[in-house]
């Protein structure tokens, strides 16, 4: 099998072929006898390379595509934790506030029945001193 790779040099670019175990052959791009007698392998095995280069290519945008996936959940975890906190929080204040609306209801209907208890009271005082007031002004018309 020949493996090949390009390499850029300070004076041009250079293809490098081997079978594994030796150097078979080494060639500047464009020149007259190009691969030699491994140019129809060269020339597959290079395009080959630029599929793999693509394919490469493909697969880390895909790891970067699938990191900023990650970070973006985890961003949005936070979010998330941070808004379920603030909702207890809300839960937890509004639960105070109902406990305190009940008890100012409990003692505004106990304000209410002192003083129906006190009107009555008033009602019936009310009517002794009328009475009173009666009776004395029979005792007046009387004298």
């Amino acid at each position: 099998m020949i493996y090949a790779k390009k390499y850029n040099s300070p004076i041009g670019e250079i293809t490098i072929a081997t079978d594994g175990d030796a150097l078979v052959g080494l060639w500047f791009d464009n020149q007259k006898h190009f691969g030699g007698k491994y140019k129809n392998k060269l020339a597959n095995i290079l395009e080959r390379r630029g599929e793999i280069l693509s394919l490469e290519k493909f697969i880390e945008e895909g790891e970067r595509a699938k990191t900023e996936a990650e970070e973006t959940k985890s961003t949005n975890a936070k979010k998330i934790d941070n808004l379920t906190s603030s909702l207890e929080e809300i839960v937890r204040d509004i639960r105070s506030e109902e406990v305190e609306l009940l008890s100012i209801t409990n003692r505004q209907e106990n304000v209410s029945k002192e003083i129906s208890s006190h009107e009555d009271e008033v009602l019936r005082w009310e009517a002794t001193l009328n009475n009173i007031v009666e009776e004395k002004k029979g005792a007046a018309d009387e004298i």
